[in-house]
């Protein structure tokens, strides 16, 4: 028989790409995961149902420990137990608010970076889709996120599961990520959110992590700032250049050094298209008669 009646869920935001959820029954009194982890996680894959997610103890209040994407795929399918009350603490109703659309552009590949933050380490972050940007009034965007003071925000006490070590070092962690902070605005949150739960997806993903990898490796290396590939990628360059989308274009772009014909001089650099169906087919670009008129704007 269920016993408990009323949950209310509250999100803690961790200093390192992880969320701290922890929970009350009606009376405003912590519950122990134990009590609530089944009833929350029963239907969700992404921590294959809760078994997969560590314990935590902040400020004597112990929580589960998730990280973006699975945050965001537990508020995106609202599988919560119809028999119980839910209530939610601020943070919590912020993501549960921009969960779905967030979901949606992350399975649907609306990955694209977000160049105004590219500093010169090479510093990368994932831009929040127009999508979930289209969801809410400005309003929504502009007020703040305060943490909820029930909630965990305090330097870590204990983690419950792995070796004394391994707990004293996340602990430790906890402790100079979780110092006082300004209140973000929820565009900053979630756009936060939205940067950690992507790269979580991508992590898990060895294909992506395949495709992602070597491209981001180049570009850090490149000692570009962001302004400038700001200019170079649009939207649809950027997908076609990682390899997520496919260039329509019926022909791609190669460059040819070519030698004197005498042995002596300067050589020649010269750019020819080249036919996606038939690779043996190539013209160069200065002899426009040759080009063919299915290549043609």
């Amino acid at each position: 028989m269920l016993k408990t009646r009323f949950l209310k869920l509250l999100t803690t935001k961790l200093g390192d790409d992880r969320f701290l959820l922890t929970a009350q029954d009606e009376h405003g009194r912590s519950m122990s995961p134990f009590k609530w982890k089944n009833l929350v996680f029963s239907s969700h894959e992404e921590s294959f149902f809760g078994t997969a997610l560590d314990e935590m103890t902040v400020d004597d209040v112990e929580g589960v420990v998730v990280n973006g994407w699975q945050l965001v795929s537990l508020f995106a399918k609202e599988s919560f137990n119809r028999f119980i009350e839910w209530d939610w603490n601020e943070e919590s109703e912020i993501c549960l608010a921009a969960a779905n659309s967030m979901y949606e552009g992350i399975v649907e590949k609306d990955w694209h970076p977000d160049f105004s933050v590219w500093g010169p380490d090479g510093e990368f972050h994932w831009k929040l889709p127009e999508r979930v940007m289209d969801e809410f009034h400005p309003e929504f965007w502009e007020q703040m996120v305060h943490g909820d003071g029930s909630s965990a925000s305090s330097p870590a006490d204990e983690v419950v599961h792995g070796d004394d070590s391994r707990a004293s070092s996340e602990a430790d962690e906890v402790r100079h990520e979780n110092r006082p902070h300004a209140s973000p605005t929820a565009l900053n949150y979630i756009s936060d959110l939205y940067n950690s739960a992507l790269d979580s997806f991508l992590t898990r993903n060895n294909a992506a992590k395949e495709l992602f990898g070597p491209k981001l490796d180049l570009l850090k290396k490149q000692n570009l700032s962001g302004l400038e590939l700001a200019r170079y990628f649009d939207e649809e360059s950027w997908l076609e250049w990682v390899g997520i989308k496919e260039s329509e274009a019926p022909f791609t772009i190669g460059l040819r050094l070519d030698e004197p014909e005498d042995g002596d001089g300067d050589w020649s650099l010269d750019v020819f298209l080249r036919g996606k169906k038939n690779i043996d087919e190539i013209v160069d670009v200065e002899d426009v008669k040759r080009i063919p008129a299915r290549w043609r704007p």
